[in-house]
């Protein structure tokens, strides 16, 4: 599992959160832009809103964010980073380690896959309010979010059901 190494426990796992991500369908589907299945769907997303004539879906003469993820350091970048990363690497499951080769035990971040990682984290964190703001924490990304300024939302389940519960006050029902 994911604690074992060679068939030893190494450390106890104490917490773990799940990642959800939600997407305005009036900025996705009536765009006619695939629903966000795979991180292929969410970079087809991000080059739409990326160009010019796509990026200011609000209508205030400013580029709105495909993608609202937080990008602060003492929030929670570093989770938002690895449930990323662990979606593109661990493909199989957590026996295929996520820092090392877990037959050899070397470092896996000059491997091919992770240099994807690092890719497509780098174009969520350009297509995010950290393009304007520099690091932004998950409470930043609900004022982009409610705003209207973004077209997926990326955290965790605690700031999703603010989102969600705020639905009716930011105007997004039935477009979530």
């Amino acid at each position: 599992g994911v604690a074992s190494y060679k068939g030893s426990t190494y450390a106890v796992p104490v917490d773990g959160d799940a990642i959800v991500m939600l997407y305005r369908t009036d900025l996705v589907e009536d765009k006619e832009l695939p629903t966000p299945n795979t991180w292929d769907d969410v970079l087809t997303i991000i080059e739409y809103y990326d160009k010019e004539e796509n990026s200011d879906f609000t209508g205030d003469g400013k580029a709105d964010y495909a993608v609202c993820v937080s990008t602060k350091a003492n929030d929670i970048a570093g989770t938002m980073f690895w449930a990323v990363a662990s979606s593109l690497l661990q493909t199989q499951g957590t026996s295929q380690g996520t820092f090392f080769n877990p037959d050899t035990f070397d470092p896996i971040s000059s491997e091919p896959e992770f240099i994807e990682v690092l890719k497509l984290y780098d174009s969520l964190v350009q297509a995010s309010p950290f393009r304007e703001n520099g690091p932004t924490g998950w409470e930043d990304n609900l004022v982009e979010f409610e705003k209207g300024r973004c077209a997926i939302w990326i955290n965790y389940p605690g700031p999703t059901r603010i989102l969600v519960s705020n639905q009716k006050k930011n105007n997004m029902s039935g477009v979530l």
